[in-house]
Formats: C-alpha cells, sequence, structure tokens
C-alpha cells in the first residue's frame, strides 16, 4: 500500500504479532514500521520473496515495490530533513529529482505527508 495513515495502522498490527517475528521478511517490516530508510539490497533481496504476479509491471514500467518503497522512503527522509533539494532527494531515493518532486507534491496534496515545497526544480 501506498505511505500514509491506513498503511501505518496495518503495519503496526503485523509488526505488534509475534508470529510475525518468526518470518523471513520481518527486518523490512520492523524498518518499514519503524520508518527507517530501506537500501536498494534489502528492497531487492524482499523482491526475491514475491510471487511473479506481485512483480507486475505499471504502465510507467515499474512495480506496485518500487512505487511503494520510493513512498516509504520518501516519507521516512521527511522525518530526517526539514529542508532538502530535489537533487539531494532524487540521489537520497535512487530516482530522477524531477520524480521525486512529483512523488512529494502527490503525497503532500493527498495528505500522505505533511510538507511544502517552496524551490523550482534547475536541471
Amino acid at each position: 500500500a501506498g505511505a500514509g495513515p491506513q498503511r501505518s495502522r496495518v503495519l503496526a498490527t503485523l509488526y505488534k504479532d509475534e508470529r510475525c517475528s518468526k518470518l523471513k521478511i520481518y527486518p523490512i517490516l520492523q524498518k518499514v514500521f519503524l520508518e527507517r530508510i530501506l537500501r536498494k539490497p534489502e528492497i531487492d533481496a524482499f523482491a526475491e520473496e514475491l510471487k511473479p504476479h506481485q512483480k507486475a509491471l505499471l504502465p510507467d514500467n515499474s512495480t506496485v515495490l518500487d512505487r511503494a518503497m520510493i513512498e516509504h522512503n520518501l516519507l521516512s527522509a521527511s522525518k530526517l530533513y526539514t529542508n532538502i533539494s530535489f537533487e539531494e532527494l532524487g540521489t537520497l531515493l535512487g530516482i530522477d529529482p524531477r520524480k521525486a518532486e512529483k512523488i512529494a507534491c502527490r503525497m503532500i496534496c493527498e495528505d500522505r505527508m505533511r510538507g511544502s515545497i517552496d524551490q523550482r526544480l534547475r536541471l
């Protein structure tokens, strides 16, 4: 699910369930619940556990997992930074700065993340 309050509630339920601590993917669940940034090797290891239908491509040639992890990392970064340029944000997320701006704008507009945009992207 996309980053936001509803996903956070579901994560809390899973994280607190003692049965989940025995899962191979528990370290990822823990980092997502604790709002820590996930690095590419961690995401790739998680992706290997997914079934083929869970890796379906979206119209922009990304997967649902790609989009969810970018949004998660953006939300996590918003907890760490009070100010960041789109160039730096793009580098942190591993995506183009324009895409970082578009995703941040959408998440702010949908009230899934608190923030404001006060710069113009110059590339």
